[in-house]
């Protein structure tokens, strides 16, 4: 993990949930609408789940401080759909007030969220 962090900036858990918890929370959700839903923090059980000491002891490692989840996205993908956009990474993260920090910029505001992408993610040049 520690490699795919320091080189990509993700990295992908398999075992990050129990198989009992991905059918607790499939089964709370429901079959998801269209593509997916935005906004899942508000649900009890997501939010208690992104909050649950495991996975943020995931995430510790590679933050300053304390990590804490800022947002949750259904998305649903069956095998056969044919999205317009193919898989990819969002690099933007969503803040409450900005902040001139070294290595983060351009700032936008979409749907009234402030949000900001790291340097790297557009070669610098952003």
């Amino acid at each position: 993990m520690e490699a795919a962090i320091e080189g990509d900036g993700s990295s992908i858990v398999r075992s990050a949930l129990r198989g009992d918890e991905r059918r607790m929370l499939l089964g709370a959700l429901g079959p998801a609408p269209a593509a997916g839903r935005r906004g899942m923090l508000g649900t009890p059980l997501v939010a208690a789940t992104a909050r649950s000491p495991r996975l943020l002891d995931l995430v510790r490692p590679h933050v300053d401080g304390e990590p804490f989840p800022v947002r949750a996205i259904e998305f649903d993908k069956p095998p056969g759909a044919n999205w317009l956009f193919p898989w990819h990474q969002d690099l933007t993260i969503a803040v409450r007030s900005r902040a001139e920090v070294p290595g983060f910029g351009p700032w936008s505001t979409r749907r009234a969220s402030r949000t900001s992408s790291p340097r790297s993610s557009c070669g610098g040049g952003c």
